[in-house]
C-alpha cells in the first residue's frame, strides 16, 4: 500500500513544469471565518460553505520502490463529532513513477460546528478505504457581532 511522504491544505497549490516543483499557497493552520451570522448546522444536517476553493495535496509513495503500484485515493473530511464526509475516488499512479502527487480541489464545505476537523487521504486496499495521512485543522465561523478587541 501506497505511504504519504507530505500532506497539507492549502489556498492554492502549483507545479512547476520545466523543474518539477510545487508552491503552495496559504497552507492551512486554522481557518477562521467571520459571517452575518453562524450558520445552523449540526452533524445530522450540515451546512455547504461554497465556494470553499482549498487544496488538499498528498505525495503519496509506492511502499517498495521496486514495485510498481496504481492505487485508488480519495480526501475523507472528519467533522469534530466524527462523522465521515468522503470525496471523489482519484486513481494515483505509482506504476511508471516512484511517488506522485494527488490534488483534490474542495469546492464546497461541509460545516457542521465550530472545532477541528480532520482532512485525512485514504488509499484503498483488497476494497478498503486505510488512512495514510490526516491534517488537523481547527475551523471557527463568527458573526460579525461576536468579534471582540483584545485591549
Amino acid at each position: 500500500m501506497a505511504r504519504c511522504t507530505v500532506s497539507l491544505l492549502a489556498r492554492s497549490v502549483s507545479v512547476d513544469a520545466f523543474i518539477n516543483t510545487l508552491t503552495a499557497v496559504d497552507i492551512a493552520e486554522n481557518l477562521s471565518i467571520t459571517a452575518e451570522e453562524v450558520p445552523a448546522a449540526s452533524e445530522a444536517d450540515p451546512h455547504l460553505i461554497s465556494p470553499f476553493n482549498w487544496v488538499f495535496l498528498a505525495v503519496l509513495l509506492r511502499d517498495d520502490l521496486a514495485v510498481p503500484e496504481e492505487v485508488m485515493g480519495r480526501l475523507t473530511i472528519m467533522s469534530p463529532q466524527g462523522r465521515a464526509f468522503p470525496g471523489p475516488e482519484q486513481r494515483v499512479d505509482l506504476a511508471s513513477v516512484e511517488n506522485a502527487r494527488s490534488m483534490t480541489m474542495i469546492a464546497s464545505f461541509p460545516y457542521t460546528g465550530n472545532g477541528v476537523y480532520r482532512f485525512c487521504y485514504e488509499v484503498c486496499r483488497n476494497d478498503k478505504w486505510h488512512t495514510v495521512s490526516e491534517c488537523l485543522v481547527p475551523m471557527t465561523i463568527k458573526s460579525e457581532g461576536d468579534v471582540t478587541t483584545a485591549l
